[in-house]
């Protein structure tokens, strides 16, 4: 009679601490069930409900000791098996979880809860086949199973089968029309799909439907980004926030906005808070990365590289990134060893350009391009701008439009000003679309004043900028940053023009279906790489590349000793930036200077790489004072000092382009060695149309013999010199008059070729 007496009065408590975790008061609830416990010690439900709460209040790991508890007393109560899998999700223990819900359903088979942890379980496990499985069991049993309808349509969209994942979508809608979450969730599909209209239409379903889903105004948000419309996604990405003030995606995207319209102050912070709310969050560290590569710290990006990569070892896009900011620092031991793992990453993990940087292979830069530009097509023809070119006004000239982020003081802006200006307006009308800074540099006044029209569109999103040039009715749209850094390639892959062309920015393939033809030559792109390009090849006959014969080239009162230079010192220079340098390059370089006494190598300023520099020398036997290190000059005071240099050594992998060319203008003889892909070609190209085809080398020991040679006699060098100030006034390499009229002729037959 008295232990009845006990077991009412323990109920009654107990009833009481379910109510108290009912409204949430955690601390009483506990209080309350382990009073019903001391009274009633043996009964298992009160301490499976202890451990429910327990559960809430974050004391996880108490939590299933009070299952355990409760299963020792009854080893047949599945609800404790199908808490403690709940509890081992919570500690991540995915394997102890998905043992736990198996044991719950030997007990009792038709919990659709359980099939429905289980298949969370599975899934978070990367287990999606097996999560599958046990979503379409709870759904067997309860067709109507909201949670495990949306969790089959999570799964099998994360597997790709999005038409199957869009019908258990759909039986939602039809159950509850009114679901906010699964418009966002079909949002997901269609923007995975690539179909941009139906994702943006899905996600303001969504927002319509509940007005504060952070979720979906971020998601709008992202394809808002892809499509270049950054004012936009601002806007969207700021009403997740105002939603959800504890959002880190929202956060990393709208910094990831900011970043691209260079407000990279307020990029950064973002990505801090992202991290200060999800320490774990690798985007934001792999930004914070990419915002110090940018402001050309690669020590920082460096270090936020390596913390993404801690966190997922298989974040390709960051190792790649890191491995070229290891470039930029010679930090060639640590390349060597990401070098081992580093292929075994997917095509589109690699930028285009830092592959060129890396791998001189013309078939694997192919593949790299391939991927991305299969992506950029993806997102844009969804939309299906309908541009049409049958309609045209008929005119006397040919509009020709070219697109950079590099109309400014930059390698390509320095290049291309006698472009603009020595097209024969007869015939063409020239057309300049700028999406970089207007740096108020005289390249950029020179280059706005030598055009037509000059049109800054780097307030334009895609479409707008598409519309643009589509407006202005181009003929020839040439792209003059393929995939470097700033590229708009969508502007291109709307296809604002009916031909469009690839040229000078970026030194390999896009890749892709809406670029039709790349200007080259024949070094650059023999005959037999065109199985590596989706481009047509249009060869130029002499070199690809247009330089500048108007450029000035101070006039100082300078010594020597100025530039950090011994007077009796002979000056071999390379003033490649340091990525481009590896380490079989500088081999031969520390060879050239052993066997050339009092010989020193003048190289680019670079305070990160150049502790790795004197170390790699050191290491060689080369005594670290023979490296000299010059500061940045403007153009014209650089190529003044350029004349202090005897020979130019050029890099492997990636070939001096405008570096090349600054040296030759100075009369300053370049060796190079030709490679495999269109960066290793560069200087070949350049030396061919300078009529000095005998400073190409095959191998490294032709290059360093060559080097060797001119150095040790001085008579071969005076005259090679007198040969490269007498060929850059009559071989074809600085004359743009000559080159515009080749390029011209071939915009000719473009055009004829379309008619």
């Amino acid at each position: 009679m008295h232990n009845k007496k006990k077991e009412k009065q323990a109920e009654s408590i107990h009833l009481i601490g379910v109510k108290e975790y009912q409204a949430c008061n955690y601390d009483l609830a506990v209080k309350k069930i382990k009073e019903a416990i001391s009274l009633n010690p043996t009964n298992p439900f009160y301490y499976n409900n202890l451990g429910i709460v327990l559960n809430a209040q974050g004391n996880t790991s108490i939590a299933i000791e009070s299952f355990l508890k409760a299963l020792r007393i009854k080893p047949n109560l599945h609800d404790s098996y199908y808490n403690l899998g709940i509890s081992y999700s919570i500690l991540k223990d995915f394997d102890k979880a998905i043992e736990s819900y198996q044991k719950s359903i030997q007990i009792n088979p038709k919990d659709i809860r359980v099939y429905n942890n289980l298949g969370i379980a599975y899934k978070l496990s990367g287990k999606l086949k097996e999560a599958i499985y046990c979503y379409e069991k709870a759904i067997e049993i309860k067709p109507d199973y909201i949670e495990a309808l949306n969790n089959i349509g999570n799964a099998l969209r994360e597997c790709g089968r999005f038409d199957e994942a869009l019908i258990h979508y759909q039986k939602i809608i039809n159950i509850k029309s009114d679901s906010a979450l699964v418009y966002n969730n079909i949002g997901n599909v269609y923007r995975e799909k690539g179909d941009i209209k139906e994702g943006l239409l899905f996600y303001e379903k969504a927002i319509k439907y509940n007005p504060d889903f952070a979720e979906a105004y971020n998601n709008k948000g992202v394809i808002l980004t892809e499509i270049g419309k950054n004012n936009e996604a601002i806007e969207y990405f700021k009403k997740a926030i105002s939603c959800r003030s504890d959002y880190p995606e929202a956060y990393t995207n709208l910094g990831t906005v900011y970043k691209e319209i260079g407000n990279l102050g307020e990029a950064l912070s973002l990505y801090k808070k992202a991290i200060n709310l999800k320490s774990d969050f690798i985007e934001a560290y792999y930004n914070i990365g990419a915002i110090n590569a940018s402001n050309d710290n690669p020590e920082e990006a460096i270090s936020w590289y390596r913390k993404a990569i801690d966190l997922r070892p298989s974040y390709g896009k960051a190792v790649f990134s890191l491995y070229h900011q290891l470039q930029h620092i010679c930090a060639w031991d640590e390349m060597k060893d990401l070098e081992i793992k580093i292929d075994k990453f997917q095509n589109y993990d690699e930028e285009p350009f830092i592959h060129l940087a890396r791998k001189p292979d013309a078939a694997s830069n192919f593949n790299v391009a391939k991927s991305w530009s299969k992506a950029i097509s993806n997102k844009v023809k969804s939309l299906k701008i309908p541009f049409d070119f049958q309609k045209r006004p008929k005119k006397d000239k040919i509009n020709i439009g070219y697109l950079s982020n590099d109309f400014r003081n930059h390698a390509v802006g320095h290049l291309v000003i006698p472009l603009f200006k020595n097209h024969n307006r007869n015939h063409f009308k020239i057309f300049c679309y700028s999406s970089g800074v207007d740096d108020k540099s005289h390249f950029r006044e020179s280059i706005s004043k030598s055009c037509d029209k000059f049109v800054d569109i780097r307030t334009l999103d895609n479409i707008e900028a598409a519309k643009c040039i589509y407006n202005d009715n181009i003929d020839i749209l040439v792209d003059m940053m393929g995939y470097t850094t700033g590229t708009r390639s969508s502007i291109s892959a709307f296809r604002p023009a009916p031909i469009q062309v690839s040229y000078l920015g970026f030194l390999g393939t896009t890749g892709s279906d809406f670029i039709d033809y790349i200007i080259c030559d024949r070094i650059v792109t023999p005959e037999d790489h065109a199985k590596f390009y989706s481009e047509k090849f249009v060869y130029m006959p002499h070199s690809y590349q247009i330089n500048n014969e108007y450029q000035e080239i101070a006039e100082l009162d300078l010594k020597k000793e100025d530039f950090g230079l011994r007077k009796d010192s002979f000056v071999f220079c390379s003033f490649n930036q340091t990525y481009k340098i590896d380490s079989q390059i500088f081999d031969v370089w520390m060879n050239i200077l052993r066997e050339v006494e009092g010989s020193v190598l003048w190289l680019v300023k670079n305070i990160f790489a150049e502790a790795n520099l004197k170390k790699e020398a050191k290491k060689r036997g080369i005594s670290e004072e023979r490296i000299i290190f010059a500061e940045k000059l403007p153009l014209d005071k650089h190529l003044y000092r350029l004349k202090f240099a005897d020979i130019a050594l050029d890099t492997k992998i990636y070939n001096g382009g405008a570096t090349t060319s600054n040296a030759l203008w100075a009369s300053v003889p370049v060796i190079t060695i030709q490679g495999d892909h269109f960066p290793s070609r560069m200087t070949a190209s350049a030396l061919n149309a300078m009529g000095l085809t005998d400073l190409i080398a095959y191998s490294l020991d032709e290059y360093e013999k060559k080097a060797i040679f001119f150095a040790k006699n001085p008579l071969e060098l005076a005259k090679l010199k007198d040969r490269v100030e007498h060929n850059k006034k009559t071989e074809p390499f600085f004359n743009s008059e000559r080159f515009v009229k080749d390029l011209e002729n071939a915009y000719h037959g473009m055009i004829a070729g379309v008619n």
